[in-house]
């Protein structure tokens, strides 16, 4: 792989530092058919506490919901769930498991684990950050708030072992798109009974995902081991794969460059200076992919505080923000400039430039 002068350099005055997290990630274990640059270490492996991109991508790996992601669009499928039915009044889903959905431990996952999943998370208790998600179901909130005690008044239930009926309180097109995100997924709250917050380190651990959890060495990888009693673990590519908590986009480049590791996600996770060429260069093109993240970057202020209580101000600070030169001269990491706060193209939202979304165009706060 041939590399400009001055990158070489680079590459040569920071090859220490990934040498040394390296070695640091060996201790002797058996090769991994896939190695992950996963940024930072995750804080939890718990789908109802999870919250950063790091742990997130392992839960998503350990746990399934009622739906999953495609890959392709990502758009939500069928996951634990094989079917599911909608009232005519668009607030009541029922949805059907699968016969051969199993936990890892070859127990059958059943509508009342999900119940108690669920409700788990809505319990303040937990401190799910994400509990929110579940308010659309009737009582939720009132439940999460303690206003309301009993349980089986929230709009879950488990009409069999295999049947799981969710009663909303409106109406709410995006509700499978939740049922496929990792707050929403199946936990084995009986495990987590008896372990407490060491559950998760308390192995055999219980999972409902394609990959049950090998092994979570702080400083040094999450490794996981395909589940072979995942409903679609004959559909499941690498057998191990390793997530390794790299912070540095130097040790992180120069490790992929040696070979050891086999993919960086995060754009922070490469050195900014070296975008340029490896969107341009011929031999870096194969192995070097963008694409639409939805996520947009925007300025918080204290309006609380002066001067910036003035709104004049905010927005001549707005607009004296040049975003052409901040995108392509300072970050070139090639995002899009913003002109709304929802990314272009979010699903079931408003196009940009319709009506409602007047206020939102002609706010300077948004970048």
């Amino acid at each position: 792989m041939r590399m400009n002068g001055s990158i070489r350099r680079g590459a040569r005055a920071l090859l220490l530092a990934g040498l040394v997290a390296l070695a640091g990630c060996s201790r002797g274990l058996p090769p991994a058919d896939l190695v992950i640059c996963n940024g930072a270490e995750p804080g939890s492996l718990d789908p109802a506490t999870s919250t950063g991109l790091e742990e997130l991508r392992v839960v998503m790996a350990l746990f399934e919901g009622l739906m999953r992601v495609d890959p392709k669009d990502g758009s939500a499928i069928p996951g634990l769930a094989e079917r599911h039915s909608l009232s005519a009044d668009g607030r009541t889903y029922t949805f059907h498991l699968r016969g051969n959905a199993r936990w890892s431990t070859g127990e059958p996952i059943t509508a009342r684990d999900f119940v108690a999943s669920w409700l788990r998370v809505l319990d303040p208790a937990t401190a799910s950050e994400y509990a929110g998600q579940l308010f659309y179901i009737r009582n939720a909130e009132a439940y999460y708030n303690r206003q309301l005690k009993d349980p089986a008044q929230v709009g879950i239930r488990a009409l069999d072992d295999r049947t799981l009926q969710v009663e909303l309180t409106h109406p709410t097109p995006f509700f499978l798109d939740l049922c496929a995100f990792q707050t929403l997924a199946v936990v084995p709250t009986a495990a987590i009974a008896r372990h407490g917050d060491r559950w998760m380190r308390t192995p055999p651990v219980p999972v409902s995902g394609p990959y049950q959890l090998e092994s979570w060495r702080l400083g040094d990888r999450v490794r996981l081991q395909a589940n072979p009693h995942y409903w679609d673990a004959a559909n499941t590519g690498c057998q191990v794969v390793d997530l390794l908590p790299i912070r540095g986009a130097s040790t992180a480049f120069n490790l992929y460059q040696r070979g050891a590791i086999d993919v960086i996600w995060d754009k922070e996770l490469i050195p900014s200076e070296l975008y340029p060429f490896l969107r341009t260069n011929e031999a870096h093109r194969a192995n070097f992919h963008s694409f639409t993240y939805l996520g947009t970057y925007f300025l918080r202020f204290n309006t609380t505080r002066p001067p910036l209580n003035d709104p004049r101000l905010r927005r001549a600070l707005a607009l004296a923000l040049d975003k052409n030169l901040l995108v392509n001269k300072i970050l070139k990491t090639g995002e899009t400039i913003a002109g709304t706060l929802v990314p272009p193209g979010t699903a079931h939202s408003l196009p940009a430039r319709s009506e409602e979304h007047t206020s939102e165009l002609q706010s300077p706060y948004v970048i």
